[in-house]
């Protein structure tokens, strides 16, 4: 390998050295110089090259060195900051949790005092179920003792009644007689009636029904006008008159004879006011229905639909579902 020399950096010329100098030729003729020198010169020039290379590459080295630690600070220092705030996060997150767990252990425990309290409830609701069907069965067993006791003591209220009449649509008069007017309706009917025949006789407020709407001359309800209710001594006397009250329809207050305008007079039998009500619902539903037959006989209530039908007895509301 051959080695071509060149001139060491910042090297001068030395012009005395040079023996000759062609100005003609523009070249300059150096002396020949002996291989030892030359090597030593060689050597000078390449131990020169080699401290000034080492001398760059020592600078280069450092100012790398340097530019690398500043670099390698700058990431440390950012690496630093990060793992800081990593830090402060792991430790919020610890914190959180931490809170987490103990809200999750009182969560527990409501939902075990829930669960207890549940079970308690379940408890509670079954006995009070129990207690309820009991309370149901005493209920009902007590209502059909009052359903009976009611039935009972309505018939006794109506048994009451058997022996009376009950007179609608006379006039109320402050001076009026009422055993005159008994004994003109009775000659109107036709039916021969004595003293002793009747126990009292007396004006009781009607009892309203839901049909009664009417008006009468005077602007007032027809159910202002009190009835007046005959009680008979005997059970067939008034029998006998309200067969024959029923043979002789549509009388009036002008056949007896007193003033004012025309009204129809109604004579039935005397019914408790729960009858009452039952007897009107029936006489609705049987006209609806087109019954031809809907009356009262000794305080018991019919309907027959024709001539031919069966007659249905009327005693409370669930024989009206018989209709």
């Amino acid at each position: 390998m051959s080695l071509q020399r060149s001139p060491p950096t910042g090297s001068h010329l030395d012009l005395t050295k040079l023996r000759d100098f062609d100005s003609s030729q523009g070249i300059t003729l150096r002396k020949k110089k002996s291989p030892e020198c030359e090597i030593t010169g060689f050597r000078e020039e390449l131990s020169n090259s080699l401290s000034s290379y080492r001398r760059d590459m020592s600078e280069t080295l450092a100012a790398f060195k340097e530019s690398m630690m500043a670099s390698l600070k700058e990431l440390l220092d950012q690496q630093s900051d990060k793992i800081c705030k990593l830090c402060e996060d792991i430790s919020d997150v610890k914190q959180h949790m931490s809170y987490l767990n103990k809200t999750t252990e009182n969560m527990s425990c409501e939902i075990n005092d829930i669960k207890l309290n549940i079970t308690t409830l379940n408890k509670q609701i079954e006995s009070t179920n129990m207690r309820v069907c009991t309370l149901e069965k005493e209920l009902s067993e007590k209502n059909h003792v009052i359903t009976s006791l009611s039935t009972q003591l309505g018939d006794r209220e109506q048994q009451g009644r058997l022996n009376n009449l009950e007179i609608a649509g006379i006039p109320f008069k402050r001076s009026e007689n009422l055993n005159t007017i008994l004994n003109c309706i009775a000659t109107k009917v036709g039916f021969i009636i004595s003293p002793s025949d009747v126990d009292y006789i007396h004006r009781v407020r009607r009892y309203p029904r839901n049909d009664d709407n009417k008006k009468t001359i005077l602007g007032r309800e027809s159910s202002d006008i009190p009835n007046i209710i005959v009680r008979f001594t005997q059970r067939k006397r008034k029998s006998d008159m309200l067969a024959a009250a029923r043979v002789r329809r549509g009388l009036t207050t002008a056949d007896l004879g007193l003033d004012g305008a025309s009204r129809p007079v109604f004579i039935n039998d005397h019914l408790a006011p729960h009858n009452k009500i039952l007897f009107g619902k029936a006489r609705k539903l049987g006209k609806e229905l087109h019954y031809k037959y809907i009356w009262s006989r000794d305080c018991k209530m019919f309907l027959r639909k024709s001539d031919t039908s069966k007659i249905i007895q009327i005693s409370n509301e669930h024989d009206l579902n018989k209709i």
